[in-house]
């Protein structure tokens, strides 16, 4: 079996700051700007940008059934951003607009599983690797009237992992996972929002150990009706953590975190009637994150 997906979108986005006056908390007006050249709060002249944004994805997955009771699926996952801006404050004459600097990212996933069932379906077991690329394009305004200067980076990285299902009655199942994964940074991440989050194409991609061991419990026909409960306990080693920090006056950008850890308990619980007519469901969920750098 072959199946495909793409997607593609425009968006537009800025930041828009030409107020005459400054403002306490309380909303009350508490100075009026004399000049047009020093409306704004954010800064001491006025603000008014807008962003383009073309984005492309596309997903390809293939699927093979060897046997009975062997599966191989492929999926290979590539995106594309692209974004230019405009200021359409009228800036003096040869100066540079950062807001115009075409910016870039593209990023690529790729995954191979194998899944095999024994024992009609007692035992499921999926085991797979995986290939991440991303690779970034920025043009950044280093003052001075330099003008806009390139910047490239580009990374990958790899992940594997396994999961491991065992069905030991009808009605009580386990599962253990473990996985190596990477989360490689959003566009918004590695080139700003276009307003208050500034870009940052030296941000590195997650990687982590993630753990998550829980059992599963269905009681069907019963005679108030149908429950279902499943418990995980997930523990996640990260490192380069990415966090949005490091304020520059009223701007901030995201960097990486060298290390943190997660670890906690999720459990739901379902209920419904004989008849089907009414059903409950509920969610609980506890964790403990923390900098561990």
């Amino acid at each position: 079996n072959l199946s495909t997906l793409a997607n593609y979108s425009f968006s537009t986005f800025g930041l828009r700051d030409v107020s005459p006056y400054t403002y306490g908390w309380d909303g009350e007006r508490t100075s009026e700007k004399p000049s047009p050249r020093e409306w704004g709060e954010i800064a001491d002249a006025p603000t008014d940008q807008v962003i383009k944004q073309h984005s492309l994805f596309a997903r390809v997955l293939g699927t093979w059934d060897v046997a009975s009771e062997h599966s191989v699926r492929l999926s290979v996952r590539p995106a594309y951003v692209t974004r230019r801006g405009d200021n359409r404050i009228v800036l003096e004459e040869g100066a540079v607009d950062p807001t115009n600097a075409r910016n870039g990212l593209f990023t690529l996933v790729a995954g191979l599983e194998y899944q095999i069932n024994l024992l009609d379906e007692l035992i499921e077991n999926i085991l797979f690797v995986k290939g991440y690329f991303y690779s970034a394009d920025l043009e950044k305004d280093q003052g001075s009237g330099v003008g806009l200067i390139e910047l490239h980076v580009d990374k990958q990285t790899q992940g594997f992992g396994d999961v491991l299902r065992v069905r030991a009655t009808e009605w009580f199942a386990v599962k253990l996972a473990y996985e190596y994964a990477t989360r490689l940074p959003r566009a918004d991440e590695v080139l700003g929002n276009g307003g208050l989050v500034l870009p940052n194409v030296e941000l590195e991609p997650e990687v982590s150990h993630n753990l998550n061991l829980g059992p599963h419990l269905a009681w069907k026909r019963t005679v108030i009706g149908e429950l279902v409960f499943d418990f995980n306990v997930f523990l996640r080693e990260v490192d380069r953590l990415i966090l949005l920090g490091s304020s520059q006056n009223r701007a901030s950008s995201f960097d990486n975190v060298y290390s943190a850890r997660s670890f906690g308990l999720e459990n739901a619980l379902s209920w419904s009637a004989p008849s089907g007519i009414v059903s409950l469901d509920g969610t609980f969920t506890w964790q403990d994150f923390r900098n561990t750098s």
